[in-house]
This record gives structure tokens, C-alpha cells and sequence, in this order.
């Protein structure tokens, strides 16, 4: 096989006449694509192909009227491989980074060379909050709401105000966005959470009692391991998907799911010390006061689609770092579906 110019020269000069002239005409019926695509004949241009074939060889065919059958199927498989081509351009394109379009793609294939896409995440800050007396309280997820301006903070965890005759205060990190419930039959294949702005970092997932544990791959899950895997849109919503055959957990097809999750407002989260004011608590040990003690930080938009594009590629090639054991495991295990 020829693999330089001077080569292919050297090939093609050694070919009998004959040769040349068959090859001139096989080159002649070609349509070639453009540059960056595996092929891009449209419906129209194979049509005229095949019609220009046909002058050629069976020039008797036809009118080519459209009441024709032979014309009719001329077009209809010069449309259906038009289709054919953009897929088979689509799926090529998909396992290049510089050329995907599936933002979840990107993210995978980012993984796969060491970067971690920045993902969508809530602020976070602490309040001093002051409870009425009582008894032990519990306060589920999502059960203390703080407000700053149009901000609203939650607790992401359940805690305990202890019983007491007086005034209780609790120091308590509160996260920024809405608690959300989604009550999910799974398909078989992944659940989508269609929320803009998800922390993937508050998602809990429950089936009936088990709460299975988020994960950044199945490579340490076994055959009993409750695990799921998050994948992130460009919009902040999410796809979660489960392992198999050994690895982790996968739920019947028609299991009834939970999941909890929290929306957020992303860098617009990142707020200041200022007033606060309870929004909502439970009637039992009421929450009556609360004050921010620092800014509220952490709060982060996804990254872009054409950010992941552009950054990757710079954080692979100037890592710099000598490749063992100990690397090559630890770059193994950030993959995705390993």
C-alpha cells in the first residue's frame, strides 16, 4: 500500500493503460465529499448520477416520467441514503470532541482524557438559626427554607433540634435552590430528570427503602453494589443511568423510584452577607430567626459545550506527567462506564 505522494506516483505508472482507464471510470461515477465528512451526497446529486449512468449505459430505460416506477424508485433510495449519510456523518462526527453535538458526549469523552467539565452546583453558606422551645424535633430535607432577597436555602440533610424549655440555636449549612420529588418508573434504560440547573451533587435516589449511592463509574461496583451514574446536559438537567452485567444494581424495567434533587441558581447563588428571613419551617420547633454568619460561595453554572471543546484538549497536553501504575489507575477509574 502507498502511503506518500512519490509512492502513489511510482504505484499508478506501473498500472497497464487498461487499468488506468478503468480506475478513470470508477473515479468518474464517484461523488466525493467534503473535507470533514465521510459522505455528503444529496438526493439530488444521486439522482443526476444515476441518470447520467443511465444515459451511458441503458439509454432505452425511460422518460423519465413521474408516473414511472423505475423513476420512483430511483428517488426514493436516493432519498432514503441521503438520510442514511447524514446519520453515518452524525455518528462519526460523535466520536470526534471537535465535532460533537451531544453535550453528555463531550462531558464522556473529556473524562476519558482526564478533564473534568465543571458541573452545575448550588451556593452554600452557614446560618446561626434560632428555634423555638420544645421537644426533640426532627427536620426532614428540605424542611428549613431561608430566604436572602429571592434566594431561597435549604438544609440538603436531615437534622435534630434537641428538646429544650428555652430558645434553641443551631449553626446549620443551607444550600441554594429548590428541593424537587420526582416519583420515576424506570424504562430499562436511564431516567431523565428534565430540571434546568440540577446539583448533581444533591440527587439521593431511593428504591422503596434502599437508597442506592451516586458514583463517578461502575468499576468498583459488584453484582449487589446500589449504584447510579449521573450524566449533565449543557441546560443542567440530567440523565441518570445504572450498571450491568456484574456491575451494580439495575432495576427492574417498571420500578418505582424516588429521587430527590435540588435546582439552583448557579454562579447567580454566590451571594453576600445581608439580612435573612425564615421562609418556612415545621410548626413543632418553629424556626423564629436566622442570621447569614459568611457569603454564600460554591455556586457554579455548567460548562459549555464549546468550553469543554476548547479546554480539554490544552489540560491533556500540558499535563506533563510521567504515566505508572498508580496514574494509570486513577485515570482509568475518573472514566465514565468503566
Amino acid at each position: 500500500m502507498a502511503y506518500t505522494k512519490k509512492e502513489l506516483l511510482t504505484y499508478f505508472s506501473e498500472l497497464d493503460v487498461a487499468t488506468l482507464e478503468k480506475l478513470y471510470k470508477y473515479a468518474s461515477l464517484l461523488i466525493i465529499p467534503e473535507e470533514d465528512l465521510l459522505v455528503n451526497a444529496t438526493m439530488v446529486q444521486m439522482v443526476d448520477k444515476a441518470h447520467e449512468l443511465a444515459d451511458s449505459l441503458f439509454p432505452e430505460w425511460t422518460d423519465r416520467s413521474k408516473s414511472d416506477f423505475g423513476e420512483f424508485l430511483v428517488e426514493l433510495f436516493a432519498l432514503f441514503s441521503e438520510k442514511n449519510f447524514w446519520y453515518i456523518n452524525a455518528f462519526a462526527n460523535e466520536s470526534l470532541l471537535q465535532k460533537m453535538r451531544s453535550y453528555s458526549n463531550a462531558y464522556l469523552k473529556a473524562a476519558s482524557m482526564g478533564y473534568q467539565a465543571r458541573l452545575c452546583t448550588g451556593a452554600f453558606t452557614t446560618f446561626d438559626v434560632s428555634f423555638t422551645s420544645g421537644e426533640d424535633t426532627l427536620y426532614g430535607r428540605g424542611d428549613l427554607i431561608v430566604k436572602i432577597g429571592s434566594l431561597a436555602f435549604s438544609n440538603d440533610e436531615e437534622f435534630s433540634v434537641p428538646a429544650s424549655s428555652s430558645i434553641t440555636s443551631k449553626v446549620l449549612t443551607l444550600y441554594e435552590g429548590t428541593q424537587t420529588v420526582d416519583n420515576i418508573t424506570y424504562n430499562g434504560h436511564s431516567i431523565a430528570l428534565r430540571q434546568e440547573k440540577i446539583d448533581i451533587n444533591s440527587i439521593r435516589l431511593f428504591v422503596g427503602e434502599l437508597e442506592f449511592t451516586r458514583v463517578s463509574n461502575f468499576g468498583q461496583s459488584s453484582i449487589n453494589s446500589p449504584h447510579f451514574l449521573v450524566l449533565p446536559e449543557e441546560d443542567g438537567s440530567a440523565s441518570i443511568f445504572f450498571g450491568s452485567n456484574g456491575f451494580g444494581i439495575e432495576p427492574q424495567i417498571g420500578t418505582s423510584m424516588e429521587i430527590i434533587y435540588r435546582t439552583c441558581s448557579g454562579n447567580s447563588g454566590n451571594a453576600v452577607i445581608q439580612s435573612a428571613s425564615i421562609s418556612s419551617s415545621l410548626s413543632a420547633r418553629e424556626a423564629r430567626s436566622v442570621i447569614i454568619l459568611n457569603n454564600a460561595f460554591g455556586g457554579n453554572d455548567p460548562e459549555t459545550l464549546t468550553s469543554i471543546k476548547e479546554t480539554t484538549p490544552l489540560f491533556f497536553t500540558t499535563k506533563k506527567s510521567i504515566i505508572n501504575k498508580a496514574s494509570a489507575i486513577a485515570l482509568l477509574e475518573s472514566f465514565p462506564f468503566v
